[in-house]
């Protein structure tokens, strides 16, 4: 019987119609709200050119020193890591060979913040310990793509668990982020945002309240766009992994450990809690946890039935 990894790339739709239409959609949708806004913006409350040319140079201009700073991110991500441990390099150069990836072009690295990273960039180790992460090539400018495991997570997971969460950010390495859509989209919001404060500094309210709302408007739609990306690196993820329950358990410890030892607490603020889940399921980037485990429920059976018509197999 033939094994997964040598022809299931060949046979395996990674990009189907359904995820593709959705992030499209999202996506068509953000930057047209974002273009014309800006558009009506001068239109419809006489704003001068000067003030909105100055917030377009301005935006190119943050957007030009985010892209410097990408090195940075890299230099700490490596400086703070170590290699994977043999065992766990294991399963993710199965997982990865298996989507047609090469192991070898891609950097597995092990973080743990109580030991390494705190020191030098506290943020950054609290928000990684308890996951795992990728790093594409394309968003930090490196030679290859990283992938993060976090010592948390790997402790928390069993082998299974992190096999399906390796998946899932397999996944994301094979969907990749449409960069320039990323760098237009970042600069339309930010000329958006910073017209909405100039205006109010200069009291030009009816341009910022506009401004603002069609900035808000822009962030749902956005948080659309990724959810339909986690929603199509959760589908890859249970073609490349389908194990009953391994994905939905390990979400579960993620989000528990997520609430521990004080890393990734919910900030308190006086705000109900019902306004908060709204707001979550509005504009998070992620999608909740019990949708991606109705999701799972769908899609992992038809994974399991797929390897089984094509003669595939996977080690569970």
């Amino acid at each position: 019987m033939p094994t997964a990894p040598k022809s299931f790339k060949d046979e395996w739709d990674f990009n189907p119609l359904r995820y593709r239409f959705g992030t499209a959609a999202f996506a068509a949708a953000n930057i047209a709200t974002l273009t014309a806004s800006l558009i009506a913006a001068p239109v419809l409350f006489g704003t001068n050119l000067v003030p909105l040319a100055i917030c377009a140079a301005t935006a190119c201009a943050v957007q030009y020193l985010y892209s410097l700073s990408a090195p940075d991110v890299e230099r700490l991500v490596r400086a703070n890591t170590a290699p994977l441990s043999p065992e766990t390099a294991a399963h993710a150069a199965n997982i990865l060979n298996r989507a047609g990836l090469n192991a070898d072009d891609i950097s597995l690295l092990e973080l743990d913040y109580h030991t390494t990273i705190k020191q030098e960039n506290d943020k950054l180790g609290r928000k990684r310990h308890n996951n795992v992460v990728t790093y594409t090539k394309d968003m930090l400018g490196g030679e290859k793509d990283i992938l993060v495991f976090g010592k948390g997570a790997i402790d928390a997971l069993t082998a299974s668990e992190l096999k399906a969460i390796i998946a899932h950010e397999t996944g994301h390495l094979i969907n990749r982020n449409n960069v320039p859509y990323k760098h237009i989209q970042t600069t339309l919001g930010n000329t958006l945002l910073f017209l909405g404060v100039s205006s109010l500094i200069t009291l030009s309210f009816g341009t910022a309240a506009f401004a603002g709302a069609a900035y808000i408007a822009s962030n749902l739609f956005e948080g659309g766009r990724k959810r339909q990306d986690e929603l199509r690196a959760d589908y890859n993820g249970f073609g490349l992994y389908p194990a009953d329950e391994a994905f939905s358990s390990a979400l579960f410890k993620l989000s528990m450990l997520s609430r521990q030892n004080g890393l990734n607490k919910p900030r308190r603020t006086p705000v109900s809690r019902h306004f908060k889940k709204a707001a979550n399921i509005l504009f998070s980037t992620h999608p909740s946890r019990p949708s991606r485990t109705k999701h799972s429920l769908i899609q992992i059976p038809r994974a399991q039935l797929f390897y089984k018509e094509k003669g595939l197999t996977f080690t569970a």
